[in-house]
């Protein structure tokens, strides 16, 4: 197979990958979920309308007891372990979720992307110009005429 050929496969794969990552990235929980300010949060789960409530790092994501409606609540840094206490004496059960650590496959992807355009536009821009006879980079003006031989021109008389 032609290096372009792989080139261009190569591409495409890394296009999907993408794609993929950026569908399918982040935090699932947090589609659809509506915005919630820490005291509107708090009302609800003293009124027993919240019936679990999963912590990552500073943020809340709170699932309703009708099973249809989330809620996000980010809180200021330090104060994870009293709202644990206060959701805990309600009787909301709590899930902690480990915090991220370090750049997923998405990010280095997208890291990557653009050097590998640039060697990939490299490569193809050297391959057009090794064109020689063929055409090559400049090749655009040249005649595709041949020079006939003795013995396949015309007699005249």
């Amino acid at each position: 197979m032609p290096i372009r050929s792989l080139l261009i496969w190569g591409v495409i794969a890394l296009v999907l990958v993408v794609l993929f990552e950026a569908m399918n990235g982040g935090n699932n929980n947090l589609r659809g979920a509506t915005e919630l300010p820490y005291s509107a949060l708090m009302d609800r789960v003293e009124q027993g309308s919240i019936q679990s409530v999963t912590t990552q790092n500073d943020m809340l994501i709170a699932a309703a007891k009708d099973g249809k409606s989330h809620y996000v609540t980010y809180l200021p840094q330090g104060t994870m372990a009293n709202v644990v206490e206060r959701l805990d004496a309600a009787g909301v059960v709590v899930d902690t979720k480990q915090p991220k650590q370090g750049p997923g496959i998405g990010d280095m992807m997208l890291a990557i992307l653009p050097m590998l355009l640039l060697i990939g536009a490299w490569f193809f821009f050297m391959r057009q110009m090794q064109g020689g006879g063929r055409g090559g980079a400049m090749g655009f003006g040249r005649s595709k005429a041949k020079l006939a031989h003795r013995s396949q021109r015309p007699h005249h008389v």
